[in-house]
């Protein structure tokens, strides 16, 4: 990409329906991740250009993050490149398709 402007994007309500956050190469600067469930719940991006290229519990994410009940986490200034582009779900086990108890609240910053 050949600006340097950071595009925000909040995926409220993310669980294991699988969503595209740009299908393109994309370098994630950041993230704001709340797991408000009761259970730690696992976000995970892959790298792939649509939706229809993950079946969760099938599909190896290129990176799973456990987040602890109640909990939230950040990450800003970096540059984590994905090839295809970024699809993004929430599940309860790292590379699983379960549902969480209660969707997570995302909020990501790429270009």
């Amino acid at each position: 990409m050949t600006n340097d402007i950071w595009e925000p994007t909040f995926q409220n309500a993310l669980s294991t329906t699988p969503k595209l956050l740009n299908g393109a190469t994309t370098h994630i600067a950041g993230w704001y991740l709340h797991n408000p469930s009761n259970a730690t719940a696992y976000v995970q991006f892959f790298d792939a250009l649509t939706t229809s290229a993950v079946t969760l519990g099938s599909t190896t994410p290129t990176l799973s993050f456990g987040i602890p009940a109640g909990s939230s986490a950040n990450l800003n200034n970096t540059s984590i490149v994905f090839n295809s582009g970024v699809v993004v779900a929430a599940t309860t086990t790292a590379t699983g398709s379960s549902a969480p108890s209660t969707a997570l609240e995302c909020n990501f910053w790429y270009k």
